[in-house]
């Protein structure tokens, strides 16, 4: 669809896509903080709920607006404004089907990439406290399960990919403190029968 705009929209276009995956693989995750006046970056605000069980309230004001975040929104407001206006021809009803399937899907995915790196981000947090306040008598325990490991190449196709036989990880990590206060971690790694 990019190509049926006009050649300056086009680019601009691309330039603004690329900036907004940038700023989402690389400078979201550093901007974001427990309580910050951006909504964007204010982790309390952005993990609330409306549900009373789950809403926690700032005590402060989010009166600043992050440039970079408007920008991912505008960018998909504008690219789904010229998908919808007449200026962009397509070759058959059916591509239009196809890039508004496209364009329904990748807003949403967007908005959850971004609400996946805030999670990400305030569970490295959680754990990174727990980790630091660990008496010597306690340890954290960390499961969880590998995907199969079978490589056969750097590059497989979905079908390969998916069509594996192997046998699945359970991965457990123990952490503790030893008695000089320094950080143990012993790694555990079992072959689950699938």
């Amino acid at each position: 669809m990019l190509t049926c705009l006009q050649e300056g929209g086009t680019k601009d276009m691309k330039r603004r896509l690329k900036s907004a995956w940038q700023y989402l693989k690389t400078d979201y995750k550093i901007h974001l903080a427990r309580e910050s006046p951006c909504p964007d970056y204010c982790q309390k605000f952005a993990l609330s709920s409306s549900e009373p069980e789950f809403h926690r309230s700032c005590g402060h004001q989010h009166t600043v607006n992050c440039d970079r975040c408007e920008d991912l929104q505008n960018v998909m407001a504008d690219l789904q404004l010229a998908f919808d206006s007449q200026e962009v021809k397509f070759s058959s009803k059916d591509q239009l089907e196809e890039l508004q399937y496209d364009m329904d899907k990748a807003i949403p995915d967007i908005d959850g990439w971004k609400a996946h790196i805030l999670r990400e981000v305030h569970q490295d947090t959680a754990k990174s406290a727990v980790i630091e306040n660990l008496a010597n008598n306690q340890v954290l325990i960390i499961m969880d399960w590998a995907m199969k490991f079978l490589p056969i190449g750097y590059r497989e196709t979905q079908r390969g990919w998916f069509g594996k036989k192997g046998k699945s990880w359970h991965v457990s990590v123990a952490v503790q403190k030893g008695d000089d206060g320094e950080i143990e971690v012993e790694f555990q790694l079992c072959l689950g029968v699938m």
